[in-house]
């Protein structure tokens, strides 16, 4: 029968002729094609086996087995091709398993694609229901490779290493060597190496398992494009603080108790020892006021409200709040146009280029120890100024009063009534002494004319 079969190619090859049979054949001695002959299965030839002795160039059709415009691969002599030549046509290798068939391997004609249904394995490399997983020896790395184009350009090549461990590393081949670009550990830790973690405009990185709070550049306001902070809302969380902890790692996972009931955003800053922080933020606080700064100290510490440093070694002026003393305090030489406290401690000299103004009031009385306060003071009920100092035993040292001039005394009488007594001169030959009343009334008590010959 095998020489028959191979006559029957022969004849084939001289007068054309083709070989159909329509019942069932059986071939004792196994059946052979000629080389270059097409092996059809089907009525209408759909199901091909062909063996190519010559090579074939890519994208070449070859009638009866790659039909049309192929997108195929070059190919050496002596390739075997297996081909459904009925569009969009699948091909199925299956086995069958205890009596029933299990597709092992599937060519989808209408996607392109080739599927593992059921799991393959090829050596170390292992598919399982459209999982890949490549599988090294016991103990070793692993590497999978990929390249962008059949050129393998340097640019389009990229490896993932997964040691023995489980750490994953990404690998890009930048200047003839493989050099890593990030990892990624068994823990969840991403390590970018070299590499610019790139969100773009209006893309978020949220945090929380809520999606709480939220990094993005937003391009929301075309004429403000800013970089925004999200920070958690009350309204979806009771326990959500619109806070931004700034502080050392001290402070994770630590209940500070600081933030409680915060409903507005703000900005915090908390010392390393977790018992003082700094809050600043622009929320309402008691629907007229806005918070501003919010200082909360440890017990019994100042507060420093604002250090200024110089260089060239002349230090630095630092303003705070001495709680002891319950005022506030300089601890360097500072120059300021204009202070208003109900209380200012200076440690160091007061230096002023105007003047300092003292406004009267009553005496305040002894200062503590080694201690003097200086006042101004309207001084013997004749609405006149004094200047005083009064020292820690209670004495009052006057040391500047405030005087009539010679020419313009003062006279009280006993009802009260007050004048000031003026001299005027009228012109180049006569001088009044007039009386000024407090009303503004003025009563000329004497006027003196000299004889024009003086002049």
């Amino acid at each position: 029968m095998l020489s028959k079969l191979y006559m029957l190619s022969q004849l084939e090859d001289i007068f054309g002729i083709t070989n159909t049979w329509t019942a069932t054949q059986t071939f004792s001695d196994g059946l052979i094609v000629a080389d270059n002959k097409v092996a059809a299965i089907g009525t209408t030839s759909d199901g091909v086996l062909y063996l190519r002795t010559a090579v074939l160039n890519a994208n070449t059709a070859l009638t009866g087995v790659l039909i049309g415009t192929p997108v195929t691969p070059a190919l050496a002599a002596n390739s075997l091709i297996i081909s459904n030549a009925t569009a969009d046509g699948d091909i199925l290798l299956a086995v069958n398993d205890g009596g029933h068939s299990q597709g092992l391997i599937h060519l989808d004609g209408s996607s392109q694609t080739l599927n593992f249904p059921l799991g393959a394995t090829f050596g170390g490399l292992v598919t399982a229901n459209a999982e890949i997983v490549n599988q090294a020896a016991s103990g070793a790395a692993v590497n999978l490779y990929m390249y962008a184009d059949a050129a393998e350009d340097n640019a389009d090549k990229w490896k993932w290493v997964v040691a023995d461990g489980g750490q994953m590393d990404w690998y890009s081949f930048t200047g003839g060597s493989w050099a890593s670009k990030m990892t990624l550990s068994t823990t969840g830790t991403l390590t970018l190496i070299n590499t610019t973690f790139l969100a773009g405009d209006d893309i978020a990185l949220s945090f929380g398992a809520g999606d709480d709070s939220r990094i993005l550049y937003e391009t929301a306001d075309a004429n403000a494009k800013a970089m925004i902070w999200a920070l958690p809302h009350t309204s979806e969380d009771a326990n959500n603080v619109p806070v931004l902890v700034l502080g050392d790692k001290d402070i994770v996972n630590v209940n500070l108790g600081f933030f409680n009931g915060i409903t507005e955003p703000a900005l915090a800053m908390v010392n390393s020892a977790r018992d003082a922080y700094m809050r600043i933020g622009s929320g309402d606080l008691n629907g007229t006021d806005s918070w501003g700064q919010y200082y909360s100290p440890a017990a019994d510490e100042d507060v420093n409200l604002l250090r200024i440093g110089f260089t060239g070694g002349h230090g630095n002026v630092t303003i705070f709040y001495d709680v002891s003393a319950s005022a506030f305090n300089f601890n360097k030489n500072v120059t300021v146009s204009a202070l208003t406290a109900s209380a200012a401690t200076f440690s160091g000299a007061i230096t002023t280029t105007s003047y300092m103004e003292f406004t009267e009031m009553s005496a305040p009385g002894a200062g503590a120890a080694n201690k003097a306060r200086i006042y101004a003071l309207e001084g013997g009920g004749d609405a006149l100024t004094d200047l005083c100092a009064v020292f820690q035993d209670g004495t009052v040292d006057v040391f500047a009063q405030e005087s009539t001039p010679d020419d313009s005394p003062i006279f009280r009488y006993d009802d009260g009534t007050e004048f000031k007594s003026v001299l005027r001169k009228i012109g180049r030959d006569k001088v009044q002494f007039v009386a000024q009343f407090d009303d503004g009334t003025e009563f000329v008590m004497r006027e003196k004319r000299w004889s024009r010959d003086r002049w």
